[in-house]
């Protein structure tokens, strides 16, 4: 007598592979985005917890930095050489507090097309406290992951494309060019916001202020003869500093870099000149399409070309720090 013998049909096998298959799927799709999720959450967080440390240093450093009464004395303490300060105390000498270097440039839209923004880009900028100094490259002028190229325009009110350097000469005479993303500098004389002042001018292109941050001895630096109609404001030359720079966005994996930083005029105390400053940034990744000037504090989508969304954040910080005048 045969036995008959059991077992899965054809029927049975293909469903029990398909919903094999759809539960596989399921467990990738899930796994891809709780990844997902993780990288942006990493990349948020260190985002935040950078921009909390640039803040932490701008407090210790204007918390610390002399009283000063920002105006026509003020003016004349810092530019003892230069005979039309009318734009420096007219301002309540907010340029020696801090200048922006804005610069036209090109956005990359695939692999080998560059489209010029409308909207001139900020490219780096100087923030002056009268102890240190912080210089930086912005995001746009770095060119990181060649997303943005910036180009030489022909009119006067843009600058080149070169990258803002810092020289700097310790006591011992050991000079170092850096090419700051964030870096602090001792600079008790504000050499730093007094040298960018020679690229101001009045509506007509006239030099209103011009001063030279004056180039080393047996200098080699081809940018340092430049004359103000070549490329104005490539390095700026500090000497006789004592301690060592510090770089506050350092090249590492994250590649954080700077899109902006400003201040308004300070807010000042008639009877102590204690000052108020009002300071904003905005802090991003090197990557994932951001661009300030279209997408605000955004991330280009994820449909967008140079979009890398997971390990993309930008966030403005906003703040207010009083300077106690106290060395």
């Amino acid at each position: 007598m045969s036995v008959a013998k059991k077992g899965f049909t054809i029927v049975e096998l293909s469903i029990a592979t398909a919903f094999l298959s759809v539960l596989l799927i399921t467990i990738t799709l899930l796994t891809q985005q709780s990844v997902s999720i993780f990288r942006k959450g990493m990349t948020l967080k260190t985002v935040n917890s950078t921009g909390r440390d640039i803040i932490d240093s701008l407090t210790d450093t204007i918390t610390s930095s002399p009283v000063a009464a920002f105006n026509s004395d003020f003016c004349t303490t810092y530019l003892p050489n230069v005979q039309n300060k009318d734009v420096c105390v007219n301002d309540a000498g907010t340029l020696l507090i801090s200048s922006t270097r804005y610069g036209k440039i090109s956005e990359r839209v695939s692999a080998n097309t560059y489209e010029p923004m409308s909207a001139t880009a900020p490219l780096s900028g100087v923030f002056c406290t009268g102890s240190y100094s912080y210089f930086w490259n912005s995001g746009y002028a770095l060119n990181i992951d060649d997303e943005y190229h910036s180009t030489f325009a022909s009119d006067p009110t843009h600058l080149g494309p070169s990258l803002l350097k810092v020289s700097v000469t310790n006591l011992a005479g050991a000079t170092t060019v850096y090419t700051p993303r964030l870096l602090r500098v001792f600079d008790p004389n504000r050499t730093a916001c007094v040298a960018s002042l020679k690229t101001t001018k009045d509506g007509s292109g006239n030099t209103l202020i011009h001063y030279e941050n004056p180039c080393p001895a047996n200098n080699t630096d081809s940018a340092c003869s430049k004359s103000e109609s070549g490329e104005p404001y490539q390095t700026i030359y500090l000497t006789g500093v004592p301690d060592e720079p510090i770089e506050l966005l350092p090249e590492t994996e994250t590649n954080l870099v700077m899109y902006s930083l400003s201040t308004l005029s300070p807010s000042q105390s008639s009877n102590s000149n204690q000052a108020l400053y009002n300071i904003s940034f905005i802090l991003g990744s090197a990557v994932g399409g951001v661009n300030v000037l279209v997408n605000s504090d955004n991330c280009a989508p994820p449909s967008s070309y140079n979009s890398n969304f997971d390990y993309c954040s930008v966030n403005k910080f906003n703040f207010s720090i009083r300077s106690v005048g106290s060395l």
